[in-house]
């Protein structure tokens, strides 16, 4: 039967179907493994997820040149919410996320009272929280240049150790052959079958560069402090059949960490913005920076040059062995 449909239907058509078919399962999975759907359904997964995105943004607001005194209020409540609801269900006291959470809200305790600065009412929230371990590493870390250059071009452990997201930029201009240098460097990016799908775009102008930003609304606080926007794509037209219809994500998801290394094997600092915005948006920005129609826009990386002294977002990693199993 299955011979005798594809005899009778054109071979698009039947592509058509098992694209949608692929899609279709891509869906089916999200709704029922995302947190997306969970409403009061939540895994201690997908629970230790949301405190991780939750903390992690209070976090790395401590790391600002220009830090907003109070910043956060609604986002610090909701993660008091959640981590009440893990202590509920959960064991709190040996849960990595849980632990971090609450040790993110201590030192933001920390800060604003070094500044000052009255948060009596959301303190008393906080310190009701019990928490496990309190050496988890968090808040942020205060960096020199000078040191930090010192790993750029060193043994590739200390040079890995030593990359963090920036979101702290000297006025210092970048100078676009350096960029150039960086691309130069991850043309060796490993890609499926060699299809190289992967594209730059270096933003230089101020004023469009500001444009673009405005749709990315992770840069809050910082986005006014990026030198130079490099937008990544990778171009649809490289990839072929149904099974590749997420590839062209992981290819320039490859390229764009091997891209971040090479920026700092420059000596800059840069953060990757994450891109999720509306099919409109992406197509306007594509129009302004004249990106070809069959490339989509896979993540936006902010360059600029390190000050002398400034601070990063600790970003505690999970234990080693959580990471992976031997089978």
């Amino acid at each position: 039967m299955i011979e005798l449909i594809k005899k009778i239907l054109p071979r698009k058509v039947i592509l058509l179907a098992k694209l949608i078919k692929l899609y279709l399962y891509d869906i089916v999975n999200y709704v029922n493994y995302s947190s997306t759907f969970s409403g009061s359904v939540q895994s201690e997964k997908i629970l230790a997820g949301r405190i991780t995105a939750h903390y992690h943004v209070i976090e790395k607001g401590l790391s600002f040149k220009e830090v907003k005194l109070g910043y956060g209020k609604d986002m610090i409540n909701s993660l008091i919410h959640l981590l009440e609801v893990y202590r509920m269900k959960y064991n709190a006291e040996e849960s990595f996320a849980y632990n971090i959470g609450v040790n993110v809200l201590l030192k933001y305790i920390e800060y604003h009272e070094e500044k000052r600065h009255p948060i009596e009412e959301m303190k008393s929230k906080i310190i009701k929280l019990k928490l496990g371990d309190k050496n988890q590493a968090c808040g942020i870390i205060s960096l020199e240049k000078e040191k930090v250059m010192k790993y750029m071009k060193g043994n590739f452990d200390e040079f890995m150790h030593n990359r963090y997201s920036v979101r702290n930029f000297a006025e210092q201009e970048v100078q676009l052959e350096d960029i150039v240098k960086a691309l130069q460097m991850v043309r060796k990016s490993p890609s499926v079958c060699n299809r190289q799908s992967a594209r730059v775009y270096i933003i230089a102008d101020k004023q469009l560069k500001k444009e673009v930003l405005n749709y990315q609304k992770g840069n809050r606080g910082f986005g006014h402090l990026i030198n130079k926007l490099l937008v990544v794509t990778s171009s649809l037209s490289v990839f072929e059949g149904a099974e590749e219809r997420n590839q062209c994500y992981v290819d320039a998801g490859i390229y764009a960490m091997n891209l971040l290394y090479a920026l700092h094997y420059q000596g800059l600092g840069a953060c990757a913005l994450c891109w999720y915005v509306k099919p409109q948006s992406e197509n306007e920005v594509k129009r302004s920076l004249k990106i070809d129609a069959d490339e989509r826009i896979i993540l936006l990386v902010g360059v600029g040059h390190l000050p002398e002294k400034y601070s990063v977002a600790e970003s505690n990693r999970l234990p080693l062995e959580r990471t992976y199993k031997i089978i």
